[in-house]
């Protein structure tokens, strides 16, 4: 199923960025990135695909038995760790594990692990993307780990990798804020958040539908595979 409305309804288009990306990223490059897979940078390519993989199938192991609630802010809590260096979130971010957020979250989590109502998930994501503090680098995270072989991270080192890829003059993934300096600066997306949020809802469905195109010409399995080939790469300034 197709997430994305450019994909859709714009074919040509949708071919297009295919294209660019095939292009931009050839399969041996994206093989020989995956394979360097690193994060944090001082863990071997086994411990960091090993550890990602551990929490990837504790959490989708806690969503396949119903996103119990009670066991909600542990199973968050992980994959944000495993995410930011062993960070939680912060003071200003916490409030998510409360009610009415963590109901709204776990409602999203759900759509998109059932993957059978194409509008819920969007309209589930975009009302999520419009909590405070609690952006696409944070929340694709748990979507990705639901099922890897549907679903990737975006964040501030994927985002830089696909700097290059443009429609009619326009850039079609934007950068995200990334902290490091001498990286280029996040990219405007709109004035309020429910406008960010529509949109980022519309790239992040975007970004998924491209790498499910695109995954078999590395003969990954695992939609991902591609994510983790991206996060190497996006610190290369030739993609810039």
């Amino acid at each position: 199923m197709l997430l994305s409305e450019l994909a859709l309804h714009q074919p040509a288009k949708f071919d297009d960025i295919c294209g660019q990306f095939q292009e931009l990223f050839p399969a041996p490059d994206l093989v020989a990135a995956s394979q360097d897979y690193r994060w944090p940078e001082s863990a071997t390519s086994e411990q960091t695909l090993r550890k990602r993989t551990e929490t990837a199938a504790s959490f989708a192991s806690w969503s396949n038995q119903g996103l119990s609630s009670a066991e909600a802010t542990e199973h968050l809590r992980n994959v944000h760790k495993w995410g930011f260096g062993g960070q939680d979130l912060n003071r200003r971010q916490r409030y998510i594990y409360d009610k009415p957020y963590i109901d709204d979250l776990l409602t999203m989590l759900a759509a998109w692990r059932d993957r059978t109502d194409r509008d819920e998930m969007r309209s589930t994501l975009v009302h999520v993307l419009t909590f405070p503090y609690i952006g696409i680098a944070r929340v694709s995270k748990w979507i990705c780990f639901l099922d890897q072989q549907s679903y990737a991270i975006y964040d501030s080192r994927v985002s830089l990798a696909l700097r290059k890829i443009e429609i009619e003059g326009r850039r079609i993934f934007p950068t995200l804020g990334a902290k490091s300096a001498g990286r280029p600066y996040q990219d405007y997306v709109g004035a309020s958040p429910e406008i960010r949020a529509r949109k980022i809802t519309e790239v992040y469905c975007l970004f998924c539908d491209v790498l499910s195109a695109v995954k078999n010409d590395c003969e990954f399995e695992e939609v991902a595979d591609v994510e983790i080939a991206l996060f190497m790469l996006g610190v290369k300034k030739q993609y810039w």
